[in-house]
């Protein structure tokens, strides 16, 4: 059948002779050493010395201890009689235009913003784990008689590390008093007030922006 006539027939001349994911297996999650000379035989030479160029650098090696840490995480759930089910919990803490973030000390996401977080503990209630680790990563201490929303985040892949579902509860500070003092403690590197026309997508943790999108109506 002919091509519309606006189309036209776009020869790919730099085809790869690996599909994407296994290039990326290569690249990131073998624990072997990279074989450059293997895959540039595959690849257009432009983009085998980009590779390489990329490789050099300190954010490569980051992507490297990420891949590892998830690896080394979902081995040590390999003997559960199930795949584990994780449960989590984060604090959306408002005041004015600004969110409160904090930027992980650790992998997974090292360095990357998110909202204060993470899991829930034995003995203790949904909400009381998020003013809990609210106060551990910030410094910040809430009632929890102050949330005013609560929305649930389940989507199967939402975390490399495994079937993760997170409890996002919104609280909403006075706007007329100052901003209260925070600062990044245990899990978090920094904790710092943010506008919300100035939170960039690609700087945050796994869904982190999707659930701003979802709970503020960002675009």
């Amino acid at each position: 059948m002919p091509l519309p006539v606006k189309w036209t027939l776009f020869d790919r001349a730099c085809a790869f002779g690996r599909d994407e994911r296994a290039l990326r297996e290569h690249l990131l999650w073998s624990e072997e050493e990279i074989p450059w000379q293997d895959l540039e035989t595959d690849l257009p030479e432009r983009v085998g010395a980009e590779l390489r160029r990329f490789a050099a650098k300190e954010r490569y090696a980051q992507l490297r201890d990420e891949a590892a840490f998830i690896k080394s995480f979902k081995a040590s759930w390999s003997a559960a009689p199930h795949p584990p089910v994780f449960v989590t919990v984060d604090a959306l803490v408002l005041w004015s235009e600004a969110v409160l973030l904090i930027r992980r000390r650790q992998a997974p996401g090292t360095g990357l913003w998110a909202l204060p977080g993470g899991f829930v503990d034995q003995a203790e209630t949904l909400a009381d784990a998020c003013v809990r680790e609210l106060y551990e990563e910030t410094g910040l201490k809430l009632d929890p008689a102050g949330i005013t929303d609560r929305h649930v985040f389940d989507a199967p892949d939402r975390s490399l590390r495994g079937r993760t579902v997170t409890h996002v509860f919104r609280l909403d500070l006075d706007a007329a008093a100052p901003p209260p003092d925070v600062c990044g403690r245990d899990d978090a590197e920094q904790a710092c007030w943010v506008r919300r026309d100035e939170i960039r997508a690609e700087a945050m943790f796994e869904d982190h922006y999707a659930i701003l999108q979802v709970m503020l109506n960002l675009n």
